[in-house]
């Protein structure tokens, strides 16, 4: 890895940022993340660990996001699981010192994010683009739009 790394790093400080048009801002991102604030919530941004940090966060700023708005980026760098493997939350809850049974995980991909169950996590599914990778019937305590899940949001005691 010490060989390539300077290779990979080259490659995200140089072309990686290219990319950036095909990322953009959900029009309620925002919106959600300033909710979730107020509320006192703490916010991780559990994408699956398999980039390093770099990467992560200029998906983040694509998106008009910051990674000062979350208490936890899971990275290629900072995480010893990945998804869908239940431990990869469990190991979450235990770095951010929250139960999972408090935590609420929201994500769009049935096979990746509902999966936070399993590790005695809430879920939302988020229709607004839904991979659906499992076959049957899609478990969720909660699903729909991003919007949807802002509403949620505020009814939810922290």
């Amino acid at each position: 890895y010490e060989q390539i790394k300077p290779i990979i790093d080259d490659f995200y400080r140089d072309d990686f940022p290219e990319l950036s048009c095909w990322g953009k801002e959900h029009p309620h991102a925002r919106e959600l993340v300033a909710t979730a604030r107020r509320k006192g919530m703490q916010l991780v941004l559990a994408t699956n660990p398999i980039f390093p940090a770099t990467a992560v966060y200029q998906r983040l700023s694509w998106g008009g996001l910051n990674r000062d708005d979350f208490h936890l980026v899971t990275t290629m760098d900072n995480m010893h699981f990945c998804k869908p493997n239940p431990r990869y939350y469990l190991e979450i809850s235990a770095k951010i010192g929250c139960p999972p049974e408090q935590c609420l995980m929201a994500g769009n991909d049935t096979r990746e994010d509902l999966v936070a169950a399993e590790a005695g996590m809430d879920t939302y599914l988020v229709e607004d683009y839904i991979l659906h990778r499992t076959e049957g019937e899609t478990i969720s305590n909660y699903r729909g739009k991003l919007a949807d899940l802002i509403s949620l949001i505020k009814t939810l005691d922290h």
